[in-house]
């Protein structure tokens, strides 16, 4: 059983098809969230979901495939 590897542009292509998930937004949108100088410390512990839960929701469920995850932090991080 082999792996397939997919282009980065494949990948941008299927992300930008699940855009429209609500799980898919969440996760960019806290880890952009995450990136700012204060994080989540003026947010209430237990009130939002951390990126990382979002992000484990969002490959739970199928709405991203591990790949797409992967390009997600690495875009999303620089």
């Amino acid at each position: 059983m082999g792996t397939t590897s997919l282009t980065k542009d494949e990948v941008l292509k299927k992300l930008i098809t699940r855009a429209s998930d609500p799980l898919v937004r969440d996760v960019y949108a806290r880890i952009q969230q995450d990136r700012r100088p204060w994080g989540d410390q003026w947010i209430r512990p237990g009130a939002v979901k951390s990126w990382t839960e979002l992000l484990n929701d969002a490959l739970r469920e199928g709405a991203l495939t591990i790949e797409e995850a992967a390009f997600l932090l690495v875009e999303t991080c620089r």
